[in-house]
């Protein structure tokens, strides 16, 4: 009996030295940040040490880094570093670089009067510049393998060397270029136009686009180039398009010494995308645009040419959102479809007199400043006979009023509340 005891007690010692096992954690962990970033545009990525035991007295390590896809710009010292020792910068530190990477050796304290407690402490900020195309993915990682005499990684504790817990770092080579389709709005029936707008860090000499759509919901009207896209030599829709398929390729210059290109810039139109509203589309409704990896046949996929690069940008969907709203004319207060002196006095009328109610309140907000008042009237007829400014859009064609949400609407629409 004594002896079933005394095993069950070994078993329960046993299981608890498991779990306080489990549950211990490595003393010294130096780790490595990760980073993202362009071809060509420098990035940033952090040195750590995690010190769970204390009493740091200095350290030494190698990074080691791909050359053919990171350049090294680069290293300062981490905050750490700098207040290590009581406050104060570190008695010694060395950064180099060697082929292959770079080294770090800090001494805090020549004559041991200062230790790092346990904590998480920043100890370096190492820059690199991606080289390779948008898509490479590299690793950076500790290593005890550079410089000559070699520098090795370890964590000094007590004077001697601990060989610390180390944890790389991941660089994602991304493309700094976005591909943007853009947002319309309108009623079934309508005819609505979607951009397509480019962010680029570089010039670019030619682009393909694929995007589908819902053929349900919209109806493909005019694919055209726009802004300095215009000046492209070469513009064409590629053949065997399927229904609810848009897709283009375009290069800016096919001749020698091409040298025409679209502009590096922010937020550059280059498309604009016309789709009819299908009359029978139920509002509210959002219908996307979305980027495809390929349409048509052959097959034509989303892709960005610089020179000898091509890249797949940052793609970002748009959307066509189906309303409930009635174009009209801004100004056309009695609804004949001609802005004059009479629609100044209808304006009067429904003021004032009670007499006259206007089918679309929207087109009697003359300045459109979201309400109806003697200013309206006043509009008109200053346009009409003091060479004062037109009725802001829709003018002098019926559209959808593109400052939408005040509260007047027409016909009973969505705006009418």
């Amino acid at each position: 009996m004594r002896r079933k005891y005394l095993c069950g007690i070994a078993l329960i010692l046993l299981s608890l030295s498991t779990v306080i096992s489990a549950q211990t954690v490595d003393p010294y962990i130096l780790s490595l940040t990760d980073a993202s970033g362009g071809t060509g545009v420098p990035l940033g990525i952090d040195v750590f040490l995690e010190s769970n035991a204390g009493q740091v007295q200095g350290w030494s390590f190698g990074v080691c880094h791909d050359d053919e896809v990171l350049e090294y710009v680069g290293a300062i010292e981490g905050p750490a570093t700098l207040t290590a020792k009581n406050g104060a910068p570190a008695d010694f530190t060395m950064v180099n670089e060697v082929v292959g990477g770079m080294t770090m050796g800090t001494v805090i304290c020549f004559t041991a009067c200062a230790t790092l407690p346990q904590g998480m402490y920043e100890l370096l900020e190492i820059s690199y510049v991606p080289i390779a195309s948008a898509g490479t993915s590299t690793s950076v990682s500790f290593c005890s393998t550079l410089g000559f005499p070699v520098i090795h990684t370890v964590v000094v504790v007590n004077g001697a060397s601990q060989i610390p817990t180390q944890i790389s770092g991941t660089i994602d080579v991304v493309s700094p270029n976005d591909l943007v389709i853009g947002t319309a709005y309108g009623p079934p029936g309508l005819t609505v136009s979607v951009p397509v707008r480019l962010t680029s860090v570089v010039p670019v000499d030619g682009i393909q686009v694929a995007f589908t759509f819902d053929p349900a919901v919209l109806t493909l009207v005019s694919v055209d180039p726009v802004g300095p896209a215009l000046n492209a030599d070469f513009f064409a829709l590629p053949a065997g398009l399927a229904p609810g398929e848009v897709g283009f390729g375009l290069v800016m210059d096919i001749s020698p010494p091409l040298d025409n290109q679209l502009p590096s810039g922010d937020d550059i139109q280059i498309l604009d995308a016309r789709f009819e509203i299908a009359p029978g589309a139920l509002a509210p409704l959002t219908s996307t645009l979305a980027f495809a990896p390929s349409v048509g046949a052959p097959p034509l996929s989303t892709t960005l040419v610089s020179g000898q690069t091509q890249e797949l940008p940052n793609l970002f969907d748009g959307s066509v959102e189906v309303v409930d709203y009635r174009p009209f004319v801004r100004g056309d207060c009695n609804h004949d479809q001609i802005v004059n002196i009479a629609d100044g006095i209808t304006s009067l009328y429904y003021l004032f007199v009670g007499t006259v109610f206007p089918t679309c309140l929207d087109a009697c907000d003359v300045n459109d400043d979201a309400f109806l008042d003697t200013a309206d009237p006043i509009t008109i007829f200053s346009y009409q006979f003091s060479g004062g400014p037109p009725p802001p859009p829709p003018f002098p064609v019926a559209g959808i009023d593109p400052t939408p949400g005040e509260g007047i609407g027409c016909d009973g629409d969505i705006d009418d509340q």
